[in-house]
């Protein structure tokens, strides 16, 4: 992945904020936009991916695409920017944030997060020989109105389900079709040279 940002320009940076002045060179990520936009209009096959736990990007990059160095095409598809908090911790990780965020494991199971009332339960509808199924909607309430609710209307999220749920979210990603990425790569260099 660091060799794809030797392509982007470099620019000085002050580090002091006082004279005299103190620059180092930096990476012009805003480059990123025109990039992006480049790779989304380029990219037309892209897939459905789930990460599994543990699997890291370079891993997943070089399993897919043969090569460690178009890691940066799967963060650009799913728009992550940063990639130690937009891509999912594998189960350690995730015990070890859950314990340095909320003490221990039990406490985040035992502390609310917040209340929920189900607005629409799971269904599943026949279209031409094709079932579709929609999942349980649930809408966020305050306590009085939750405890009013019958046991099967209501959700209690517990911080430890919402932190699961949220890392749960970051595994389904979108992949482009193998056989573009070199093309890609090599349209986001003239891009960006």
């Amino acid at each position: 992945m660091s060799q794809y940002f030797n392509f982007f320009p470099k620019l000085d940076y002050d580090i002091s904020g006082k004279l005299p002045t103190q620059t180092t060179q930096v990476v012009d990520i805003f480059m990123r936009q025109q990039l992006t936009n480049q790779i989304k209009t380029e990219a037309l096959v892209y897939y459905p991916y789930m990460i599994q736990d543990g699997e890291r990007p370079d891993i997943l990059a070089y399993n897919y695409y043969g090569d460690v160095k178009f890691t940066w095409i799967i963060f650009f598809a799913n728009d992550i920017i940063d990639p130690y908090f937009q891509w999912p911790l594998h189960s350690n990780e995730f015990r070890d944030y859950i314990i340095k965020k909320y003490w221990s494991v039990t406490k985040a199971k035992d502390t609310v997060h917040c209340y929920q009332q189900l607005i629409r339960d799971e269904t599943s509808t026949n279209y031409s020989g094709t079932t579709h199924a929609t999942d349980k909607l649930y809408y966020k309430v305050d306590y009085t109105t939750y405890e009013n609710l019958n046991g099967d209307e209501r959700l209690l999220v517990s911080k430890f389900d919402y932190e699961t749920n949220l890392n749960d979210q970051k595994r389904s990603i979108q992949l482009i079709e193998d056989t573009y990425v070199v093309g890609i790569f090599n349209e986001a260099r003239k891009a960006l040279i």
